[in-house]
């Protein structure tokens, strides 16, 4: 069956999929590195009560503590700026395509300098397909723009 009118709005290309899949398992990740961390506060806080009360043993204890509660307050937004940028991508915002593009930058350059090439690898990928995904029509869609084709008017 042939459609005789294009569709009023573009469908999501496959390398916007991509995107959106590879956010959903970053969010994945996160909110198991977000139980771990949760486990090892309450962990470190169990072992510490019973704990000879001396501060030169307290103070290890403490600075993982401070080290996970530091984490959280930085994982915490961007945890949350990920699941927006996630949901933006499935949706065909032009934003979440350049907040992505930005990330994924951040994360090829700091990769390649831990010189880590798994991930430096993951991230040229990420990051090809949020630049190929800026020419796709289904993200550079204006609200201002009637984007339907010409249909005759009778």
């Amino acid at each position: 069956m042939e459609l005789l009118y294009p569709p009023s709005r573009p469908l999501i290309p496959w390398q916007g999929t991509v995107l959106g899949i590879i956010g959903v398992v970053e969010i994945l990740f996160s909110i198991l590195f977000l139980f771990i961390a949760l486990f090892g506060i309450a962990i470190g806080g169990l072992f510490s009560s019973f704990a000879i009360p001396d501060l030169g043993a307290m103070i290890p204890s403490l600075a993982i503590g401070v080290v996970i509660l530091l984490l959280l307050f930085i994982g915490l937004p961007l945890f949350i700026l990920k699941v927006a940028v996630t949901i933006g991508i499935f949706k065909g915002k032009r934003w979440a395509v350049f907040v992505t593009i930005v990330f994924a930058a951040l994360g090829f350059m700091a990769n390649i300098g831990n010189l880590n090439f798994v991930w430096l690898v993951f991230s040229a990928i990420e990051l090809g397909l949020a630049i190929v995904c800026l020419r796709e029509p289904f993200y550079n869609q204006s609200p201002y723009v009637n984007n339907q084709s010409y249909r005759p008017n009778y």
